[in-house]
């Protein structure tokens, strides 16, 4: 939520909240930072690039007539959606859970002073 929240952006917010989500659990699941890190380069790069594209795709890499919008096709989204469910399954089956950490030592219970000292 915090990452969504971060991008100060309400029309990202549901992208940013699912790859926040996706992120914090290869995390979890790891407990590489780099690994996370690298996600959100890649992502960002993505769209840095998307307009270098030797073919146009309406909504998605060109500019609409002033005054109109466009939405991007269907199929692009169904594409992203197969990406990452695709990506999920290969990091599933690749990367390690994270190990358990060991457990803490105890802490020992107070010693109550002596009054008479």
């Amino acid at each position: 939520m915090l990452f969504a929240l971060f991008h100060l952006n309400p029309w990202q917010f549901p992208t940013a909240f699912f790859a926040g989500l996706l992120l914090g659990w290869a995390y979890f699941r790891t407990g590489s930072l780099v690994l996370c890190m690298a996600g959100h380069a890649l992502n960002n790069g993505l769209s840095l690039l998307a307009p270098g594209l030797p073919f146009v795709i309406r909504g998605f890499n060109s500019t609409p007539p002033a005054g109109t919008v466009d939405f991007q096709p269907w199929w692009l989204d169904l594409a992203g959606v197969a990406l990452v469910l695709g990506s999920v399954v290969w990091f599933l089956r690749c990367a390690p859970p994270l190990a358990k950490p060991p457990e803490p030592p105890p802490i020992p219970a107070p010693v109550a002073a002596d009054p008479a000292t």
